[in-house]
C-alpha cells in the first residue's frame, strides 16, 4: 500500500515507511487495550483516560527527544538501521515483560487510587504498562526522518509524508484494535501478536539479512510468547477465590468465571466478575452442566426486586436493563409466565456467556436487546408507537460500584418516566449509604429522580449501620395503583419478601442524604467523584 502511495520510493524507503505506519499504530493498540486492561480497577472515566493519556504523552514526548538524539549520533546508515529495529525490538520486548503482571499492577494501582484518585491510580499503572513501549516506539520516527532525508532541499517533503503515514498509521491501529482485533481475538492474544510483529519486524530491519542470527530471534520471540501466556494465566487463576472456569474477553470488559466449593449437597456458586474484588452475577448449580443452573435468585438485591414484581397484578411487560448472566430474567419469566421481559445488555458477550456456563437461551417470553440502555430508552420514548412498561428494573453496573451516569441523569429519568405505564415503577440497585462520605451519591440520585416522579423511596435490605457501603433499592411511581400497593406493602415500615424471609425497610425522608448533594444532568454528572468515597471504604 505505501509503495503505491508512493510509486518513485526505492524498497528502503518503503520499508521505513512502513516501519513508521506499524510503530504508530501500535501505540494506538496498545493505548485502547490499556484502557480496557484498566477498567475492572478503575472504570472508564474521564479521569482515568486522563491518567492513561497523561502517561502515554509524556512517553511520546521523551521517545521523540532521544530519538533524536540518539539518530543524530548514530551517523552511519548500518548503524541508524540497527538503532531503528532495536526501538521495535526492544517495544516488542517491552510488552513481553510488561504485561504478564497487569493485574498484579492493577491491584497495587487500585491501591493508590483509593488514596489518591482515579487519575493518580491509573498514571501509576500506565507508568509500568504502557510508559516503556510508548518511549520506545515514539523514537522511531526520528530515526526514520534521519535515515529518509537525503537533502536539505527535499527535508520538509520528508517528514511530512512520514508525518501522514504516522497518522495513517494511529488511525489503523486505533480502528484494528477497536473494531477487529479485541472483539474477535481477545486483549491478551492481540498483545502478544504485537509485540511478536514489533519484535520480529525490529529484528530484520536490525539484522539486515542475517538469517541464522534471526532465526535465533524468532525462536526467542516464541518461548517469550509462551511466557506470556504461562504467565498471564497463572496471574488470573489467583484473581479469584475459587475454581476458575473461564477468563473471557468482550468489547466492554474482562469477565472471571468461577466456582465456589461444593456445598454438602453438591451444589455450588458460578460467579462472575469483572474485577478483583466485587461480583458481577451469578447462580446456584445443581451440577457442572450449563443447564443445570437455578433460576432462584441468589442475592439480597435481586430477591428483593420481587417484591416489585409482585406489586403489580399480572404485569404485561418488564424491562430489565443489564442483563449478565441472564439469572434474574429467566426468572422473571418464570414466576409471571405470560408477561413479556425485554432485557437490554450492552455487551453482546454477555448473553453468549450466559448460554455457554449458564445455560440461558432466549425465547419464551424474553427477548434479549444488545444496546446500551439509554439508547434504547432513548428511542423508545420518542416514538409515537413506544412500548410501555410496567416494571423497569435497572441493574446495570460499571465496575466502580456506580451505575452509568447515563442512565442516572434527569433527561434518563424523563424517558423512564416515559416509558413506564400509569400504574408501573422504576427500580434501582443502587450501592450506597447514609451517612458520612459518599453519601451524596445516594442523595443526588434521589433528588434527580424527584425531578421526574411523584414519588421515590428508598428501601434498605438489612439493619446495617447508617455509614456502611451496602446494596440499596430506590423505587420511583407515579400516584395510582402502585403507589397505593406500596404503601400498603410497607404500612408497618417493614417488608418480608417470601419466600427467601428477606427483610426489606422503608427509609424516611428525613435520612435520605440532602448535603452536599447535586442535580445530575447529561451535561453534569460526577458520578465517579461522588462514588470515590464508596470505593475507599471498601478498601478499609
Amino acid at each position: 500500500m505505501l509503495s503505491v502511495f508512493c510509486a518513485w520510493c526505492t524498497i528502503e524507503e518503503t520499508m521505513i515507511e512502513a516501519v513508521v505506519f506499524v510503530a504508530n499504530a501500535a501505540v494506538l493498540a496498545i493505548e485502547v487495550i490499556g484502557g480496557r486492561a484498566f477498567t475492572p480497577y478503575f472504570g472508564s472515566s474521564a479521569e482515568v483516560w486522563a491518567g492513561i493519556l497523561a502517561v502515554v504523552l509524556a512517553g511520546l514526548a521523551i521517545g521523540y527527544q532521544l530519538g533524536g538524539i540518539w539518530a543524530d549520533r548514530a551517523r552511519t546508515k548500518d548503524n541508524l538501521h540497527r538503532l531503528l529495529g532495536s526501538m521495535l525490538a526492544l517495544s516488542g520486548t517491552a510488552i513481553l515483560f510488561t504485561w504478564p503482571f497487569s493485574d498484579t499492577a492493577g491491584n497495587l494501582g487500585d491501591a493508590i487510587a483509593a488514596k489518591t484518585s482515579l487519575t493518580m491510580g491509573a498514571s501509576a499503572v500506565a507508568l509500568f504498562l504502557l510508559f516503556p513501549v510508548s518511549l520506545a516506539l515514539a523514537a522511531v520516527s526520528p530515526i526514520a526522518v534521519r535515515l529518509r532525508i537525503a537533502s536539505l532541499e527535499r527535508s520538509a517533503t520528508a517528514v511530512g509524508r512520514l508525518s501522514a503515514i504516522a497518522a495513517l498509521g494511529s488511525v489503523a491501529g486505533s480502528f484494528a484494535t477497536g473494531i477487529l482485533l479485541i472483539p474477535h481475538y481477545g486483549s491478551r492474544e492481540t498483545l502478544i501478536g504485537i509485540a511478536v510483529c514489533l519484535f520480529l519486524l525490529g529484528s530484520m530491519v536490525m539484522l539486515n539479512g542475517e538469517k541464522k542470527t534471526f532465526a535465533v530471534f524468532a525462536l526467542f520471540v516464541i518461548g517469550a510468547s509462551f511466557f506470556v501466556h504461562i504467565a498471564f494465566a497463572s496471574e488470573t487463576r489467583v484473581m479469584v477465590p475459587g475454581t476458575l472456569v473461564a477468563d473471557m474477553e468482550t468489547a466492554y470488559t474482562r469477565m472471571w468465571i468461577y466456582d465456589t466449593p461444593k456445598a454438602p449437597d453438591n451444589s455450588f456458586l458460578r460467579l462472575v466478575r469483572t474485577q478483583p474484588d466485587g461480583i458481577q452475577c451469578g447462580a446456584r448449580m445443581n451440577g457442572a452442566h450449563a443447564g443445570d443452573a437455578s433460576d432462584t435468585p441468589i442475592f439480597s438485591y435481586t430477591q428483593s426486586f420481587d417484591a416489585f414484581l409482585y406489586a403489580i397484578p399480572h404485569p404485561e411487560n418488564v424491562l430489565i436493563i443489564g442483563g449478565c448472566n441472564y439469572s434474574y430474567p429467566r426468572h422473571v419469566a418464570d414466576a409471571v409466565p405470560d408477561a413479556s421481559v425485554d432485557v437490554v445488555e450492552i455487551d453482546p458477550r454477555m448473553e453468549k456467556m450466559a448460554s455457554e456456563w449458564f445455560g440461558f437461551s432466549p425465547g419464551r417470553s424474553i427477548t434479549s436487546i444488545t444496546e446500551d440502555g439509554r439508547t434504547f430508552l432513548n428511542s423508545n420514548a420518542g416514538t409515537e408507537s413506544r412500548k410501555k412498561y410496567d416494571l423497569i428494573f435497572v441493574d446495570a453496573y460499571t465496575s466502580i460500584l456506580s451505575i452509568p451516569f447515563q442512565l442516572l441523569t434527569k433527561e434518563a429519568f424523563a424517558d423512564m418516566r416515559a416509558s413506564l405505564t400509569p400504574r408501573g415503577i422504576l427500580v434501582f440497585n443502587i450501592i450506597g449509604t447514609f451517612k458520612g462520605p459518599g453519601s451524596e451519591y445516594l442523595g443526588s440520585v434521589v433528588k434527580t429522580l424527584q425531578t421526574e416522579f411523584t414519588n421515590v423511596h428508598v428501601y434498605r435490605l438489612s439493619a446495617l449501620p447508617d455509614d456502611t457501603v451496602q446494596n440499596l433499592l430506590v423505587a420511583a411511581t407515579m400516584s395510582g395503583t402502585a403507589e397505593e400497593t406500596l404503601a400498603s406493602m410497607f404500612a408497618n415500615g417493614k417488608y418480608t419478601v417470601a419466600p427467601y424471609g428477606l427483610v426489606m425497610e422503608a427509609v424516611g425522608a428525613q435520612d435520605i442524604p440532602k448535603q452536599g448533594t447535586v442535580l445530575l444532568t447529561d451535561d453534569y454528572a460526577p458520578v465517579e467523584w461522588l462514588t470515590k468515597p464508596l470505593r475507599d471504604k471498601e478498601k478499609i
